[in-house]
C-alpha cells in the first residue's frame, strides 16, 4: 500500500484522538480532535506560553446538561498540521489540565477549523486525513444539520431509536458513549431500574451535580434513513439533557468517518473500502 501523504497519525487517549500540531516558532504541540467541542480551544498554559493576544470578546457555550461555559477568545496567528497552514485564527481558552505526560494535550481542535476541509477520522489505520474524499464503494452518506453560532460549529444527525422514534443527536467524537435524554428510555424499551443498569452520581467538569444511568439497550439504534448502521445491544448513557442526545465513538468507530460542514454531510465508510 502506498504511503498516504495527507494522513496524520494519531494517538488514543481513551476514546479520544490526539494529533501533533506545529505552532508559531515551530514549537510542537498536541491537540485532541473533537467534533462536539464547537469552537477550537487552547489550554491556559499554551496561551501563556505563546503570548496569545485577547480579541476582547467571549464565547458562551451551553453544555449538554444545560450549564453554561464562558471563555475569552484569543487570536492564534497560525498552526500547521498535515501539510496545512491555518492562519489568523480565533480560539477559546480554558483550563484543560496537564499539557505534558502521556495523557496531556495543549488544546482541542473542532469542526470550526477542520470541518470545511473536510475532516476524516480513520480508527482502523489510526490516522486523521484533511481534504480527503471517501471512496464511493460501500459508503453511507447522510445529511447533517450544521449549527453555526459565531465561531462555533456543531453537527446534528437524525437518530432512530428501537421503537421507531426519530430524535436529533449531536455528532460528538469527544464522547465515547451514545448519550440520550432520560425521557427516551421508553423509546428504547428500558428503565433505570432494569437489569444491568449502572447509576453514577457525580459532578461534571463545571461542578454541576448530574446523575447518569448506563443501560444496555437490546434493540437497534441507527441513523435515520440508514438502517444498515443499526447497532444492537449497545450500552447507552441516559441523563437529563438540554438536547435529545449525542452520538459518540462507540457508534461511529465502526466506520471511517468523514465530516464535511460545507456540504452538510456525514459519510461512514467500511475500512475495506479505503485504498
Amino acid at each position: 500500500m502506498p504511503a498516504d501523504s495527507s494522513a496524520i497519525a494519531f494517538e488514543r487517549i481513551g476514546h479520544l484522538v490526539r494529533i501533533p500540531v506545529d505552532v508559531p516558532h515551530g514549537s510542537p504541540a498536541r491537540f485532541l480532535v473533537d467534533t462536539g467541542i464547537g469552537i477550537t480551544v487552547v489550554s491556559s498554559a499554551f496561551a501563556a506560553r505563546h503570548r496569545l493576544e485577547p480579541t476582547g470578546r467571549h464565547v458562551v457555550g451551553t453544555r449538554m446538561a444545560g450549564d453554561e461555559v464562558r471563555s475569552p477568545l484569543l487570536h492564534l496567528p497560525r498552526i500547521e498540521l498535515g501539510g496545512e497552514r491555518l492562519s489568523d485564527l480565533v480560539v477559546a481558552v480554558a483550563d484543560l489540565g496537564p499539557t505534558t505526560g502521556p495523557d496531556g494535550f495543549d488544546g482541542i481542535l473542532g469542526l470550526d477549523l477542520l470541518g470545511e476541509m473536510p475532516l476524516t477520522i480513520d480508527p482502523f489505520r489510526g490516522v486523521v486525513r484533511l481534504r480527503g474524499r471517501p471512496p464511493r464503494a460501500g459508503r453511507i452518506e447522510v445529511p447533517v444539520v450544521v449549527d453555526r453560532d459565531g465561531e462555533s460549529v456543531c453537527l446534528s444527525v437524525e437518530l432512530r431509536l428501537p421503537d421507531g422514534t426519530v430524535v436529533t443527536a449531536e455528532v460528538d467524537t469527544g464522547s465515547g458513549s451514545t448519550i440520550l435524554d432520560a425521557r427516551h428510555t421508553t423509546a428504547c424499551g428500558v428503565t433505570p431500574e432494569g437489569p444491568g443498569v449502572r447509576l453514577v452520581r457525580e459532578a461534571n467538569e463545571t461542578g454541576l451535580q448530574v446523575e447518569r444511568a448506563f443501560i444496555p439497550v437490546p434493540g437497534p439504534i441507527s441513523l435515520a434513513g440508514a438502517s444498515q448502521t443499526a447497532q444492537h445491544g449497545s450500552t447507552v448513557m441516559f441523563q437529563d439533557l438540554r438536547l435529545d442526545g449525542l452520538v459518540g465513538t462507540v457508534f461511529l468507530d465502526r466506520y471511517v468517518q468523514t465530516f464535511d460542514t460545507r456540504d452538510g454531510t456525514l459519510t461512514l465508510t467500511p475500512p475495506t473500502s479505503w485504498p
